[in-house]
């Protein structure tokens, strides 16, 4: 079972840190406090996490941003408006004392914080010091970070297509939140698609694994990909290899899209991955709609023309970047 602990139980969880180092914390607090951690495992979750992220900051001298907490608890109003005004110096308290930590745990702050990073649209090439090569695709943000007994790529989002410079002493690891690939060859693509990562190989070999699960202390599953193989790996699994068009898989990195007998909606929402303007559609209206072809990434507005040229279909331009797609 996920207790991953929402937004409002963190939130919780930060006003309780604060409450319990307050100077006029008493017994009937701490009670209520064990109380409430102890309701769930979301709960007790949160606040273990908070702890965790509060201990790195220890040395930084936290005592204004505490003092800073302790001046908005007194401040606020007693009774029911308590409580909501108590949302906000906790919110307060969880940028003053652990803003970093918490921020990156988001996508957007992963995002920004990342080693490296490209827009919407946008691919770029990078070089790295073991001679390795990574060409990160449209809105895509990777941490590299290599160390003495291996090189490990984090990718937080978007797809790369990697080209691994031998060193059998420092294995080279591309990791997801749902799993890893390990690179036993040279050259291979780790996409993040939604709630999974989608591994291809396009030479040589690469060991995919599912992420060990929190709850569960079963061994993580692997499979083992070849040139034009490739799989899926959720939270919860990783599929058999199966074979992969390579040159659909690595068009992107020659600038095209390419598609065969792909329905139109799965290519709608391919081509919106390069573009900062909405394609919206529904889905129902175009649902028979597929499409075999070749389109350019780097101007999705001629691969809209050239998909309303192929199929009986109409493009809108309501804004200056958005569209939206009817049945003619």
């Amino acid at each position: 079972m996920d207790f991953k602990p929402s937004p409002e139980v963190i939130e919780r969880a930060a006003y309780w840190h604060v409450r319990l180092h307050a100077e006029d914390v008493a017994d009937a607090d701490r009670a209520e406090f064990e109380r409430w951690r102890n309701q769930h495992e979301a709960h007790a979750e949160a606040y273990a996490q908070l702890q965790a992220m509060l201990a790195k900051f220890d040395g930084l001298q936290p005592a204004p941003a505490m003092k800073a907490l302790e001046v908005a608890l007194q401040s606020a109003p007693t009774g029911g408006r308590r409580r909501k005004s108590l949302a906000g110096s906790v919110a307060l308290g969880i940028v003053l004392v652990a803003a970093g930590a918490l921020a990156v745990q988001t996508d957007k702050a992963r995002y920004m914080l990342a080693d490296y990073r490209t827009e919407v649209g946008q691919q770029q090439v990078v070089e790295l010091a073991d001679d390795s090569r990574i060409i990160l695709n449209t809105y895509t943000a990777m941490d590299v970070d290599f160390s003495e007994t291996e090189r490990r790529i984090t990718l937080h989002q978007g797809e790369i297509l990697v080209e691994v410079a031998g060193d059998a002493a420092k294995p080279f690891i591309v990791e997801t939140a749902h799993g890893t690939a390990r690179a036993l060859g040279t050259q291979f693509i780790v996409k993040r698609v939604g709630d999974a990562t989608d591994v291809a190989v396009v030479e040589s070999v690469v060991e995919a694994c599912s992420a060990p699960r929190i709850f569960n202390k079963a061994e993580k599953q692997c499979v083992r990909l070849h040139a034009a193989e490739g799989t899926q790996i959720t939270k919860d699994s990783i599929l058999a290899s199966r074979p992969v068009d390579l040159e659909s898989a690595t068009g992107w990195t020659a600038g095209f899209l390419a598609v065969d007998d792909q329905r139109l909606a799965e290519v709608l929402a391919e081509l919106q991955r390069y573009r900062k303007g909405s394609i919206r559609f529904n889905p129902d209206d175009i649902a028979d709609m597929r499409v075999s072809g070749v389109l350019p990434l780097k101007d999705t507005d001629r691969a809209l023309e050239m998909l309303a040229e192929l199929l009986p279909i109409r493009i809108d331009h309501s804004s200056a970047e958005s569209v939206d797609i009817h049945p003619r």
